[in-house]
Formats: structure tokens, C-alpha cells, sequence
């Protein structure tokens, strides 16, 4: 929806676009858990399956817990 209201309103011709890095290991288990980081570098469409009950002992809405893993 914001995408759309930025397009529509021109707004985008007024804007300077920035791209983030990638951000590093270090950077995200500054927010982030060790756990957590390491289960999304894991975790992949093929073996999902093997995260379910991880997943789903996690009592608050993943994939933003931080607080399971």
C-alpha cells in the first residue's frame, strides 16, 4: 500500500533511494540470538519439516520470537 501511494503521489521522483548492506554475523546477534540467527542460516525450504515442532513450541508469533530458540 505504501509502495502504491508513493508511485501515485509522485513522491518517488523527490526520493533518494538507498540500498543496505548485508548486514554481518555480528550485526544481527545485536538484535537478534545466537540461536535464532543460527536456526535462520539452517533453516531451508527442504527441511522445514524438521523445524516444525521448534516452531511450534515457540508460544508468541514466529518468526519474530527471539525468546524460543
Amino acid at each position: 500500500m505504501t509502495h502504491n501511494l508513493i508511485l501515485n503521489y509522485g513522491l518517488y521522483r523527490k526520493m533518494e533511494i538507498y540500498r543496505p548492506h548485508k548486514a554481518t554475523q555480528e550485526e544481527m546477534t545485536k538484535y537478534h540470538s545466537d540461536d535464532y540467527i543460527r536456526f535462520l542460516r539452517s533453516i531451508r525450504p527442504d527441511n522445514m519439516s524438521e523445524y516444525n515442532k521448534q516452531m511450534q513450541r515457540c508460544a508468541c508469533l514466529f518468526p519474530l520470537c527471539i525468546t524460543c530458540f
